[in-house]
């Protein structure tokens, strides 16, 4: 684990701790959400599962992207905690919108500028949020590099289309 997983890791865990207070002083339009980390999602899960009735939304930090597009689910996010907390989440009707996140810039361009491998990347995007069954995807799209802004728009424009109101 690097020192960028344990800071985010810490602060998305400890966020947890936090909603009792930030929640009472906000307005009830706003939507409550929480993102548990792949490398500390047994602790996120105990947290997130003790905050529940504050929580509207919760994005397990799970996937990555290969340097060729594919996803890579770091969470196990069919492993029985997963399960478990899921089903928990999903009678207080709290949405599970996983995370892609990925930091590669040079990747993140070479398969973007590529309308086939774009394609296949959205088709991947698009069975994970099926199959599993969730509200939507968070996409984090780190590092990109500053000629890959037409192809990431492009890209966010073809998720959209193919995932409807998700």
């Amino acid at each position: 684990m690097n020192i960028f997983q344990k800071i985010v890791g810490y602060f998305c865990v400890s966020i947890f701790a936090l909603l009792g207070v930030t929640v009472h002083a906000s307005s009830t339009d706003l939507e409550v959400a929480g993102w548990i980390p792949y490398w500390r999602d047994t602790q996120g899960i105990k947290d997130a599962t003790k905050h529940l009735n504050v929580i509207d939304v919760v994005h397990p930090f799970a996937y990555t992207v290969t340097t060729k597009g594919e996803l890579r689910d770091q969470a196990g996010l069919e492993k029985k905690d997963w399960k478990k907390f899921r089903k928990t989440a999903e009678k207080k009707d709290i949405a599970l919108i996983p995370t892609v996140m990925w930091s590669d810039g040079a990747s993140i361009h070479s398969v973007l500028s590529n309308d086939a491998l774009r394609t296949t990347h959205i088709k991947g995007i698009i069975d994970m949020v099926e199959e599993g069954d969730y509200a939507g995807v968070d996409i984090d799209y780190e590092s990109k590099e500053a000629e890959t802004i037409t192809y990431f728009s492009l890209f966010l424009k073809e998720l959209k289309e193919d995932l409807g109101k998700k």
